[in-house]
């Protein structure tokens, strides 16, 4: 099961780099928008809609998304595999 694990944080460090990349380009178009330097919270929230609508940003958002169903199927595999174990 180490293998499992090592796995898990591999995926886990793609997806964390693939959010704060996400993150950090939302957050640049907010403040070139918005004019300001650091976008509060609200104003930030219109930029993650436009974000899931652009047709530029579907390669980041299909990263994104299978990063996370991997690593929800790892995580729901240790836990079948603890179980079966059991």
């Amino acid at each position: 099961m180490p293998w499992l694990m090592i796995l898990q944080g591999v995926v886990f460090v793609l997806w964390a780099a693939q959010m704060f990349v996400a993150m950090f380009r939302l957050r640049k178009r907010a403040a070139r928008d918005l004019g300001v330097t650091f976008p509060g919270p609200f104003s930030t929230l219109r930029y993650w809609g436009i974000w899931l609508k652009d047709p530029d940003t579907r390669p980041e958002r299909r990263r994104l998304l299978v990063l996370t169903l991997v690593l929800f199927g790892s995580i729901f595999l240790q836990m079948w595999m603890i179980a079966a174990a059991a």
